[in-house]
Parts: structure tokens; sequence; C-alpha cells
């Protein structure tokens, strides 16, 4: 990484880390994913990033393989990212574009200490994010684990969908069967029935976190305890009284998800009449 200086850690999960450094000769800050190299499935994300073009997914710049001494230790960063690389040897690193705005995590962070819901606003960002899944399902992909936090905003608040670490392939129409998959894979939150107990399912695992991030931008949520109350009760179809009779319109959207049968993601869910018919600008 003698390539780049200024590196400070963004974040960090079970597959490894991500850290903002400015390219040198450029002198342009990008996002770099460090991932640990366990065996060669941890390569298919960059094959995947490197066709993907859209601008709801965040851009691929390029990859490398090297030592995990290979990122400098910095001021702000230094222990942290010392204590990974002592626990890793050869690593991936993947080069993307800076998201500045973070992401969708924190945005409902901030917004839920405001107590106020912005329709307009909410239903802005949700078009974008279906703009993105509906790309990723033309790709004949699936992303496995759609949550706020791999949803986030460039410095111009456009939606970027990112975290292509658990993608995996649809069944081809050539397949005689379905592909048979890792039970389990992704967020446990965010995941599907089928995705947490079967091995064959395909993309409408990815409709139903669609449902929930649409109920949690809509839904001001105080506490953890509260949230969980809530998922349990969204499984089963049931939604807070006080929702109803302040958003009267969007249980029927919210319907289209789970636990109902699945749509098609083109037409049942980006319909402007379900969602608002909001411009794409966030603001």
């Amino acid at each position: 990484m003698a390539a780049f200086d200024s590196i400070t850690k963004l974040d960090k999960g079970a597959y490894g880390q991500v850290v903002k450094a400015r390219k040198l000769i450029e002198d342009k800050f990008y996002a770099v994913k460090i991932v640990q190299v366990r065996d060669n499935k941890v390569l298919d994300e960059v094959k995947v990033l490197a066709c993907l073009e859209h601008q709801h997914i965040v851009r691929y710049f390029t990859a490398w393989l090297g030592s995990s001494t290979e990122f400098p230790d910095s001021s702000e960063s230094g222990s942290s990212l010392s204590d990974f690389s002592k626990r890793t040897g050869t690593c991936l690193y993947i080069q993307m574009e800076l998201c500045e705005n973070g992401s969708l995590k924190k945005w409902i962070k901030e917004r839920n200490l405001q107590k106020k819901v912005k329709k307009l606003q909410i239903f802005g960002i949700f078009r974008q994010v279906i703009e993105g899944v509906k790309y990723i399902h033309s790709q004949k992909l699936i992303h496995r684990d759609l949550k706020p936090g791999n949803i986030l905003f460039t410095k111009d608040m456009i939606v970027k969908i990112g975290d292509f670490g658990l993608v995996t392939r649809m069944t081809g129409e050539e397949e005689e069967k379905a592909l048979e998959r890792t039970r389990g894979t992704g967020t446990l939150t965010y995941m599907a029935p089928e995705q947490k107990d079967n091995n064959q399912y395909e993309n409408e695992v990815d409709i139903y976190p669609l449902g929930l991030i649409l109920f949690e931008l809509l839904w001001i949520i105080h506490s953890g305890h509260e949230k969980a109350i809530l998922w349990r009760d969204l499984q089963k179809g049931v939604f807070p009284r006080e929702f109803e009779e302040q958003h009267p319109m969007e249980p029927m959207a919210l319907q289209l998800f789970p636990p109902c049968p699945y749509p098609v993601l083109p037409e049942a869910i980006a319909s402007p009449g379900l969602i608002g018919g909001a411009p794409l600008a966030v603001g």
C-alpha cells in the first residue's frame, strides 16, 4: 500500500475491514476493502464487481493480492490495522469509490434522533435501492446480504449498493435443477426464511429484506429491543396500529414483501403508485 496514505478505518466485519485511503499519484480518496484470503471463493466478489456498471452500485476500480502488512499504520487507525494484520496472512485488496456520506444504517440512526419522517425523501432513497437490486438481478446474480449497512451514500446523496462478498449466481435456465447454496448465509436480522432454513433458493431472498428496509425507513425505532419485537410481528404480517394510521397506503406496498408470496421485482415494487412516485433526488 505504498501508493496510499492517510489511511483510516471505515468499517469492520467478520470477513475483513474497509478503510479510507488517499491514492498519492491521484491525490484522491478511495474505499479499500481488505479481506483475508482463505480460499479462491474470496475472489468471486472481485469478478462480480468487475462486471457491474450501474449508477446505484458501488463503482469498482481495481484489486490486488498482497501481504497483510502492506498497510502502513496511521495515528487514527494504527492499533486496529496492526491487530488485523497479525491475525491474517495474504489479503485481497479491493479499491472502490468512496461513499462519503456513509451508510443508510447511519442515516436511519440520525433520522431517528430527529424523530421526523419525510416521505418524499424516503421514497427517493428506496426507489434508488430498488433500481440497484433490479440491475443485480438482471445480471443473474443474488446479493444475499441487503441491509442498511450495505447501502451507502455518495457526497451527492446518491444511493449505492455495496458489499458483494456473499454474491452468488442464479440458477441458469439450462440447468435441470436448482443450485444448492450455503444455508444461513447473510445477516440474520434481514435474512429471508428460505435463506436461513434451505439450501435451494433464488433471487427472491433479496426481496424479503427490502420490505424490512422500507418499514425501517418509514417508522422511527427507538431501541434494539423494540426492533426485535417489531421484526417478529412483521414476519407474521402484523403492523403497528399507529403505522397503519400514519401511513394508510404503505401497508399495501409492504404486503409485497414478507410474509406474502414474492413478486417479480421490476413491476410490482417499482410502481410509482405504490411508493408515491417520488423523484430519485434525495436531498
